[in-house]
């Protein structure tokens, strides 16, 4: 009777208590900065996060002394997880960020939640690929007070209104070996000392500022856009590129979580033109914004599918996708204007028949932080886009898409499934904004082995990103391995500020069938690019173009490097702007890579035109 009458009580206090959005959601760890275990939290999250499904196998790298073999840690693992920071001083707390995991704090601001550092070193050391794989994570709306950080991260990794007292370094510093990195992205910070791009291949920054920068001749392509401090060209050294542009022409920060005293809400900033340098929550900045109350929101959870998400988010306002692997057989459609779908820890939806993931037919809508994975066997069949974009006025933040052969099973996805995606993104809506986007056909997996080639590439990816709408504008865009045109825009006024790319490794029907890395319609009027790369990482094949755009295209530091070899005759013509091979550019060449630093290229070239573009 005691015990009936105990149960009863707490029954009662429930009843009266009212509960949180993510009561009884493991993968969420909500955290204030009087709990005293907050540390041994962190660390045993970022432990958990290194786990390898069962099937997944080992790969092998060389050594100093002989083979050995390295576990992914997690890299293609099943778990996914969000730390959620409430106001507040963490002090000494360090907060290691591993793989498909999101650190957000949730105050109005960064400076409401202070920890002293995060930080992504290599995973893999003592091997060639040190942070090349730092990929799926990300950090957002916090300070960090310590006097330096790293984040040595490469794509889908993305920092977003930080606040960082003391100096930033973009790739691991300790020990002799060489800590390789290809990022990257970053908006909405502010660095108080200074930015160290170390051994980055390249990286985007967005409506930052930066006490100083070091500037290095490593790597090859840096984009700033909106950037207070950004670097001026250094005339003495060929690299890397720098293209820096005073004004963001178009964009909206990426919507995020807040609580204050128990209220939690999603904040939406609003879309802006022409906004000028500088983080938007800088003081003297005063953006607008709205906010959705979380019963406007319908929270998806593990096991959600798209026939509960389709059916939940009716009369609703919003779609909060928390940290867990959600498998489609439908598509799930947005079609309320103002619609905002937000991701936490990684949210991964794995289209099992083919069918779109994500159908925007709405104006106005908002996406942001999710991974789509194309996990349709490879068939002769057509597949629709993974993201299938036909509303206007829209903003995707932090979209990231995937195809290849990967060892979990789960959901109704078998280990090692050859998959098939005819394209990753394709964009029908006019003015859609792209804010990082990172589209991957995997080059590795965990279903390869010992064998000389991965399991993936048997499977198949179309193009990368298609775009028909008109006046879309990309920031940060990164496309890979797929084995059409990685890039084909036929809209008028595109507008693309940094773009890197990597063609498929072995795939000789790549040039037989005319493909490139960057093609834009002859016939469209207006496009203005920065800072596009078009990388060749093996010297299998000999390309004809790594470029095809019309005669009149805008572009800024465009160039094409084969990443591996010794020189650059299997690049082909860098920019041909008719059908053929006779209208052709090779550009300004080394051993191993080809650039142009504008064009149209002048008749008479000025002896000042160099590398950096400043608007």
């Amino acid at each position: 009777m005691a015990w009936c009458l105990g149960r009863l009580l707490v029954a009662s206090v429930l009843v009266g208590t009212e509960s949180a959005w993510y009561d009884g959601i493991d993968t969420i760890k909500v955290l204030s900065p009087e709990d005293s275990s907050n540390q041994q939290t962190i660390d045993d999250i970022f432990r958990r996060m290194a786990e390898d499904p069962p099937a997944a196998l080992p790969f092998k790298v060389i050594g100093k002394d002989k083979n050995m073999t390295i576990p992914f840690r997690g890299q293609f693992g099943t778990n996914r997880q969000a730390v959620l920071l409430r106001r507040g001083d963490y002090g000494r707390l360090e907060i290691p960020v591993n793989f498909y995991t999101s650190v957000h704090g949730v105050g109005s601001g960064p400076d409401d939640v202070k920890v002293s550092r995060i930080k992504a070193n290599d995973t893999y050391p003592h091997s060639a690929k040190g942070g090349l794989e730092n990929f799926w994570r990300s950090v957002e709306g916090l300070s960090c007070t310590a006097s330096n950080v790293t984040w040595a991260v490469s794509q889908a990794a993305p920092l977003r209104r930080v606040q960082i007292s003391g100096d930033l370094y973009l790739s691991q510093q300790q020990g002799d070996e060489v800590h390789y990195t290809s990022g990257g992205f970053m908006a909405d910070i502010s660095v108080g000392g200074t930015l160290h791009w170390g051994t980055q291949q390249q990286f985007f920054f967005r409506n930052a500022e930066f006490e100083s920068v070091e500037y290095s001749g490593a790597g090859r392509s840096f984009v700033f856009v909106g950037v207070e401090g950004a670097p001026i060209y250094n005339k003495t050294q060929p690299t890397p590129y720098i293209s820096a542009v005073g004004k963001t022409p178009i964009v909206a920060e990426k919507p995020y979580l807040v609580e204050d005293q128990g209220n939690w809400q999603i904040v939406v900033p609003d879309r802006l033109e022409n906004m000028g340098p500088g983080p938007s929550w800088q003081s003297g900045n005063s953006y607008s914004s709205k906010s959705i109350q979380m019963e406007d929101v319908f929270v998806a959870k593990d096991g959600d599918n798209s026939t509960t998400i389709s059916a939940g988010i009716k009369g609703k306002r919003a779609l909060l996708l928390t940290p867990a692997m959600y498998f489609l057989h439908e598509s799930i459609r947005i079609a309320d204007p103002d619609f905002v779908v937000l991701g936490i820890g990684m949210p991964t939806l794995v289209t099992l028949t083919g069918l779109s993931a994500i159908i925007v037919d709405a104006p106005r809508v908002r996406i942001a932080h999710v991974l789509i994975e194309g996990s349709h066997p490879r068939t002769s069949d057509p597949t629709s886009a993974l993201l299938l974009w036909k509303g206007s006025d829209g903003v995707a933040s932090d979209i990231f898409t995937r195809v290849g052969a990967f060892a979990y099973e789960k959901g109704g996805h078998d280990s090692c499934t050859v998959t098939h995606a005819d394209v990753h993104l394709e964009a029908r809506g006019d003015r859609l904004v792209l804010d990082n986007a990172w589209l991957w056909h995997a080059d590795h997996d965990d279903c390869t082995g010992d064998s000389d080639y991965p399991k993936s590439d048997i499977a198949y990816s179309g193009n990368g990103l298609t775009v028909y709408g008109e006046n879309v504008t990309a920031y940060g865009l990164a496309v890979e391995h797929t084995m059409m045109d990685l890039v084909d825009w036929s809209g008028e006024g595109g507008q693309i500020f940094f773009f890197q790319s990597e063609l498929p490794y072995n795939d000789p029907t790549f040039v037989d069938d005319g493909y490139c890395g960057y093609k834009v319609g002859y016939d469209v009027k207006r496009h203005t690019a920065y800072g596009v790369g078009i990388y060749q990482v093996f010297p299998t094949y000999t390309l004809k173009a790594d470029m095809r755009v019309p005669p009149v295209a805008d572009l800024t530091n465009v160039f094409a490097w084969s990443i591996t070899s010794g020189f650059n005759t299997t690049l082909g013509k860098l920019i041909c702007d008719m059908p053929g091979d006779d209208n052709c550019h090779k550009g300004e060449c080394d051993a191993n890579s080809c650039h142009i630093a504008k064009f149209p290229i002048p008749s008479v070239r000025s002896p000042s035109m160099n590398a950096a573009v400043f608007i």
